[in-house]
C-alpha cells in the first residue's frame, strides 16, 4: 500500500471529505469488494483514496456537472499530459484568469483546464455561477498563492498512472442508482449528495446542481442491497429520513474551508 497522504485530487472541492479518511478507510477494509461507486463524485475522495490505496481495484465515478466530468475524463486519459502543458505554462495572474473563465470550450482539455483554474481561484474552490475571484489569495499574499502548478501536475501525473482503474459516468445519480440497484455483483457505494440547506431559498449555492430529491434518493438507498456509506448535512430532514429507512447515524465533527467547525452524519445499514 502506498503511503497514506492527504491529498490526491487536483479540485480543491466545496464540502471536500478529507476529515472522513478514517472512517472511510475503516469501512473500505471491512467485507471488502472489488469495485467502489461514488455517487455526487464531485472531487471523488472517496474514489481516489479507495483505489490508490489499494482498497479496491477499480472505482466509478458518477457526476453530472460535465465540467467536473471533464477533469475527470482527461486526467484519466492520454490528454492528460495536454492538460499539464497548460497548466505548466498558464500565468496565474488576476487578469489572466478572468480572461480564461469568460471563454467557452468544446473540448474536455480545455473544459478541465477551466475548471481547474476556476477551482483554484474561488474561495473555497467553489465552482457555481456567480462565485467571485478570491483576489487576495492566500493569508493576503495575491492570487498567485492560490496557484501551486508543481503539485498539481504532481497529482495528475500519478493518477494518470491508475486511469484504468478508474470509470466516470456523466449523468443523474438518482438514476444511475437505479440501474444499480438491479446489479448482482455487490460494490462498495459511497454517497455524499448535496447538503439539504442548499435547497432553500437564499442559500448560497456551492455547486452548479445543487437541487436533488432528497425523499427518492433515500428510497433507493434504502433498497439497495450493496454496502452503502453515506455522508449528509446535520439537519432534522436527514434524520428523519434516517429513521424511516432503517439507516444508523453517527454525528462527526470536520472542519470547513473556513476552518468552521461542523458536525456531519454519517449513515450506514443497520
Amino acid at each position: 500500500m502506498p503511503d497514506l497522504i492527504k491529498h490526491y485530487s487536483p479540485l480543491r472541492y466545496p464540502g471536500g471529505k478529507s476529515w472522513l479518511a478514517p472512517e472511510l478507510r475503516e469501512w473500505l477494509a471491512k467485507d471488502g469488494q472489488a469495485e467502489l461507486v461514488e455517487l455526487f463524485a464531485g472531487g471523488a475522495y472517496a474514489s481516489l483514496l479507495a483505489v490508490l490505496e489499494g482498497y479496491v481495484h477499480r472505482a466509478t465515478l458518477v457526476e453530472v456537472d460535465p465540467a467536473i466530468c471533464a477533469v475527470w475524463r482527461t486526467v484519466f486519459s492520454s490528454d492528460a499530459r495536454k492538460l499539464c502543458s497548460r497548466i505548466r505554462a498558464f500565468r496565474f495572474t488576476e487578469e489572466n484568469v478572468e480572461e480564461l473563465l469568460d471563454k467557452k470550450f468544446r473540448t474536455d482539455v480545455g473544459l478541465a483546464f477551466q475548471t481547474i483554474v476556476k477551482n483554484r481561484a474561488r474561495r473555497g474552490g467553489i465552482l457555481a455561477d456567480g462565485a467571485g475571484i478570491l483576489r487576495a489569495g492566500e493569508r493576503n499574499k495575491g492570487l498567485a498563492s492560490r496557484w501551486y502548478p508543481q503539485t498539481l501536475i504532481d497529482r495528475i501525473g500519478r493518477l494518470n498512472g491508475y486511469a484504468e482503474s478508474f470509470k466516470v459516468i456523466e449523468g443523474d445519480a438518482l438514476e444511475y442508482l437505479a440501474l444499480l440497484n438491479r446489479r448482482r455483483r455487490p460494490v462498495k457505494l459511497f454517497v455524499d449528495p448535496p447538503y439539504t440547506k442548499l435547497s432553500e431559498y437564499g442559500v448560497k449555492p456551492l455547486y452548479r446542481f445543487n437541487h436533488i430529491d432528497h425523499a427518492k434518493l433515500f428510497g433507493r438507498l434504502h433498497r439497495t442491497s450493496h454496502d452503502v456509506l453515506i455522508t449528509y448535512d446535520d439537519s432534522d430532514l436527514v434524520r428523519k429520513k434516517a429513521m424511516q429507512h432503517e439507516f444508523d447515524v453517527k454525528r462527526i465533527l470536520m472542519r470547513t474551508a473556513h476552518s468552521v467547525k461542523k458536525y456531519e452524519l454519517l449513515l450506514t445499514r443497520r
